[in-house]
């Protein structure tokens, strides 16, 4: 097969360089003359002060303590204050099946509660179950912190894998209690028929898994749909749980031969407890993808090529039958190698019909080139699926990413080797693709404080983290802007220190090689749950001596 080549091409350009060193040397100075006020920090005294009031914490054991369980403690003040770990529960989980209904002999659960720290994520345990074949139910037994389990309501999930074809997840809502028992009765499920046919009519021969989703998590078992395969003449039929179909959810038909396109449906939501009957006939298309090759560059004959960006193209097929149960879409991503060049598999159109793509270059985060979406017309010439594919399109430059340049310093105005920053995109995508998200991009500090990030334009949050036992706190900024060069200087907080003690769960021996979180909430109680939860701010984070002790900088509160 002959390749017919797009370029992509950039103005301008340095490759990020900058260290990653992030330990400094390990410093030879000894404090001498700190008051009775200050803590001694890597040779530099630095304020005590008492945890505000305000603040939260979380404690997590070493790696390989079965006893001692992840910790939260809502509300931490005072100076020199004793946390004691909690201790962990066993909850056992039963799962029983009525007669007359499949159940998975591999299954995992996970125990879902509520964080106490205002704007964290819930907290979640899991483990297998184990299948009895002669009770026809599920065992399994998850360790969970005691105070966890007397949380309250509790979510339950049981995920079939890799036994999905015979069983539909389940979620179950409860209190917690050592022994929980559930039943899947009968009528637990409705029933979702369908059929799936190609632009003729005809049962397709390529297999396709139907499976239904909701918020991007499958609710439902999945079918094989094709001719000859699990499900006969195109027709297949879903199990979704009761509970589920309190929220509208999509049927996806995923091919599973490499080239055909894949079928969403419109949401659904059944009626008087009846989902209709989803009819899908899928439009007319070329079911031989052709090779398509793409060069993305910088722009000139002296620019090297872009190796290792992610190339997604994406084309919606028109018209799916009836028109508004769905959309058929055929999506294909390569990366591309050390010439720049990505190879992707694509549907092509006709003389008569061509096809358009919407086009995405997700170039690596160190490179200088920026996200770029744009659209491309498909054909194969002819028709003929041998004729040579061509993406009919005119040249457009890589636009160049916004060069964030800054110093780190102290709040001596000093500057500090070894910080990491981080650059995380927000939620909103940025203005200039709104196809695809922005990578996180990060690096340290050299020696004079410097760093360099290129970033498409957006809002980020910047995190500055001094490396650890650094005498210099952290710092987060949030919604920062970025839509041009940007050179500027970032002072990190004065640094204050708060110390403190770690007990285990026998609230008697020291826990040492804890890790110790500090957070300050700063959500509203209707932004402190839920998909669009604002998180608190991290304002410190240390380990445990061996003595239980731990010691850990943090910014100055900011005076009342």
């Amino acid at each position: 097969m002959t390749f017919r080549s797009l370029s992509f091409a950039s103005a301008g350009a340095v490759a990020l360089a900058c260290a990653v060193n992030n330990t400094p040397a390990t410093s030879t100075k000894r404090c001498v003359a700190c008051s009775s006020e200050e803590a001694c920090v890597t040779g530099v005294c630095v304020k005590r002060i008492p945890i505000p009031s305000s603040w939260a914490a979380e404690i997590v054991p070493p790696p390989g303590d079965s006893i001692d369980a992840l910790t939260e403690v809502s509300a931490v003040s005072g100076a020199n204050p004793i946390l004691t770990c909690d201790s962990t529960t066993e909850v056992t989980v039963g799962i029983t099946y009525a007669a007359t209904k499949s159940y998975p002999r591999n299954a995992g659960i996970v125990i879902s509660t509520a964080s106490l720290i205002p704007g964290r994520p819930d907290l979640s345990f899991e483990t297998q179950v184990v299948a009895d074949l002669a009770a026809r139910s599920l065992v399994a037994t998850v360790a969970v912190p005691t105070a966890a389990s007397k949380r309250g309501a509790a979510m339950i999930r049981m995920t079939p894998s890799p036994d999905d074809r015979n069983s539909p997840p389940r979620t179950f809502v409860a209190t917690l209690s050592p022994s929980l028992a559930f039943d899947v009765r009968a009528n637990d499920d409705l029933a979702l028929r369908g059929t799936l046919v190609d632009a003729t009519n005809q049962t397709l021969r390529d297999t396709f898994v139907a499976r239904a989703f909701q918020a991007e998590a499958p609710v439902s078992d999945s079918v094989e749909v094709g001719q000859n395969v699990g499900s006969k003449d195109g027709v297949f039929i879903l199990s979704i749980p009761v509970q589920a179909s309190l929220a509208p959810i999509e049927v996806v038909l995923l091919p599973q031969t490499d080239g055909q396109p894949y079928f969403v449906s419109a949401p659904r939501l059944p009626t008087n407890g009846v989902y209709a009957n989803l009819e899908v006939k899928l439009p007319t298309y070329i079911s031989s993808p052709a090779q398509f090759s793409l060069d993305v560059r910088g722009d000139g004959p002296d620019e090297p090529a872009v190796a290792g960006a992610l190339v997604r193209a994406l084309t919606r097929l028109q018209p799916t039958e009836p028109t508004d149960v769905g959309t058929t879409t055929f999506a294909r991503e390569a990366l591309t190698d050390t010439e720049g060049r990505a190879i992707l598999p694509l549907l092509p159109g006709t003389a008569g019909m061509l096809l358009t793509y919407d086009l995405v270059v997700l170039p690596p985060a160190e490179e200088k080139y920026a996200t770029l979406c744009r659209t491309a017309s498909v054909s194969n010439g002819g028709g003929s699926q041998s004729t040579a594919a061509n993406i009919q399109t005119t040249p457009r430059l890589l636009p160049a990413r916004a060069k964030f340049t800054g110093r780190v310093f102290d709040d001596g105005r000093e500057p500090v080797r070894g910080v990491l920053v981080t650059a995380t995109p927000g939620a909103a995508p940025p203005p200039t693709c709104t196809a695809a998200r922005s990578p996180i991009s990060a690096g340290s500090t050299l020696e004079d404080g410097s760093f360099t990030l290129y970033l498409d334009p957006g809002t980020y949050q910047f995190d500055y983290d001094p490396p650890a036992r650094s005498p210099i706190p952290r710092l987060t900024e949030m919604d920062v802007a970025v839509d041009a060069d940007v050179v500027r200087d970032v002072r990190l907080p004065a640094a204050r220190v708060i110390e403190g003690r770690v007990r285990a769960a026998d609230a008697f021996t020291s826990l040492a090689n804890a890790t110790v979180r500090f957070f300050e909430p700063r959500c509203k109680e209707a932004d402190c749950s839920g998909p669009n939860r604002e998180a608190p701010w991290l304002r410190g984070i240390g380990q445990t001596d061996e003595n239980g002790l731990f010691r850990i900088v943090v910014p100055a509160p900011a005076a009342n």
